[in-house]
């Protein structure tokens, strides 16, 4: 089949930490009219405006253009707004966004942008299709600033937990990164995830082939005050090796009595909200990862920020949309109590469909 190339324009902006006029209703308005204007569209009927109910203030405005629709919602509890709009005619999305950030005065990492591209959004739901190797060479390929602050997250969370026995890692894929810092902390850890493949891609890297994970575990080191020489390398390679000692297939979203209170550690890294894009499938992860821990248990996950989908070679695969009010809800209603959050902005944001990425610490209440 040929992909299909769109030609409807959609644009989707989101705005967070905006103090300005939200719930104004002329500003508002005025806003539409000039949005308009500026993109060159006629407007047919509206703006229509409407105050949101009292448990989610706010205001909606809506107006009908020749070509389709421009929206604008205002959540005024988060300081938030959301500017949709969908056109037959192409706009300028460069001049748009300048327009948002000067009309609400808003810095570059307040504003998010998705241009919805139907051509490209094609999500795979077939995870034969998904490629380890591809994935490793795409994301793992070189030290990037996003990996290089993940393993120093990773380094400060393990250098403050006491040592424990059991990591259950969730989902791991084909990715040694969290197992870097993690290993000095462990006795032993079991390795799982739902593809074959990606399990085979770590016992190839024991048996030493497979990806080289050097530079990433002489970064570790320096991390740790230590030297970086082949010696060093050699012995934490070894450290990680003797410490996996099972691997599994594992579908975090069905229960296993198997691992129930039996880890002191479960990690997810770009895992569970990377497998589905179904939230109640998401929390009935979440929730199964509480019952695999055991009293006090610690849960360490590294999430996609403001994702819907992400790359692997041509192919798009789902994601949880989160944000960090709704990973303390999702998280609290499942028996979680987070004790940290952090964050680390995309510089590709664009070409990883996500914003930013959470890094979040959680005890088993």
């Amino acid at each position: 089949m040929k992909p299909f190339v769109s030609r409807r324009f959609h644009l989707i902006i989101d705005a967070f930490d905006c103090k300005k006029n939200l719930n104004d209703e002329k500003f508002i308005t005025k806003t539409v009219l000039e949005i308009a204007r500026l993109l060159k569209m006629t407007i047919l009927k509206g703006p229509v405006i409407a105050e949101g109910i009292e448990e989610n203030p706010g205001l909606t405005a809506f107006a009908i253009i020749d070509f389709s629709h421009i929206s604008i919602h205002t959540f005024t509890k988060t300081n938030e707004f959301c500017l949709d709009i969908f056109s037959c005619k192409e706009f300028d999305i460069a001049k748009l966004k300048k327009y948002v950030k000067t009309t609400f005065s808003l810095s570059d990492k307040q504003v998010y942008q998705s241009v919805v591209r139907y051509d490209e959004f094609d999500i795979d739901y077939n995870w034969n299709n998904f490629s380890a190797l591809k994935y490793l060479r795409e994301r793992y390929a070189k030290l990037s600033i996003e990996n290089a602050k993940i393993l120093e997250w990773y380094n400060d969370i393990y250098s403050k937990i006491k040592a424990k026995k059991h990591l259950l890692e969730i989902g791991g894929g084909a990715t040694l990164l969290p197992l870097i810092s993690a290993t000095k902390k462990v006795e032993s850890i079991t390795f799982t995830d739902y593809l074959p493949n990606n399990l085979a891609e770590i016992k190839k890297w024991k048996n030493g082939r497979g990806f080289n994970w050097d530079k990433f575990i002489k970064f570790v080191l320096r991390l740790e005050k230590k030297s970086d020489d082949a010696k060093n390398v050699a012995k934490r390679k070894k450290e990680i090796i003797e410490k996996i000692k099972y691997f599994s297939v594992l579908n975090a979203s069905i229960h296993s009595n198997d691992y129930k209170n039996k880890f002191d550690i479960v990690q997810s890294n770009f895992a569970v909200e990377s497998a589905t894009n179904d939230i109640s499938e998401f929390r009935r992860m979440l929730y199964n990862i509480k019952t695999y821990l055991k009293k006090d248990g610690v849960f360490i996950m590294t999430a996609l920020g403001g994702a819907l989908t992400y790359k692997c070679g041509a192919n798009y695969f789902p994601a949880i949309y989160l944000d960090e009010d709704l990973i303390n809800n999702y998280f609290k209603e499942s028996g979680f109590k987070i004790s940290s959050i952090d964050k680390i902005f995309m510089n590709n944001s664009n070409e990883s469909k996500c914003h930013e990425i959470f890094l979040v610490k959680a005890i088993k209440r």
